[in-house]
């Protein structure tokens, strides 16, 4: 999966997402990237998505204590 699209991404209607979608989606070149209904996630998927450079959209309250830990160090979740 190769994501070169420079606009916001709003994937609300995912429950789950794999590693390897993780990885492509935190190299998204636009502002927002929306995952708000994943329900399930990978630690690994977690790391990668850390990495996005733009603003992170996630319901942490739905995901593994792990992945929120690893989130939280994203900076759209710093002063959340």
């Amino acid at each position: 999966m190769n994501v070169e699209w420079g606009g916001d991404f709003f994937l609300d209607g995912l429950t789950k997402l794999s590693d390897v979608a993780a990885e492509s989606l935190s190299k998204h070149k636009g502002d927002d990237l929306s995952l708000f209904s994943l329900a399930s996630l990978s630690d690994a998927a977690a790391e990668s998505l850390s990495k996005f450079e733009g603003e992170l959209f996630l319901d942490l309250d739905t995901l593994p204590e792990s992945v929120g830990e690893i989130i939280r160090q994203h900076p759209s979740f710093q002063n959340r």
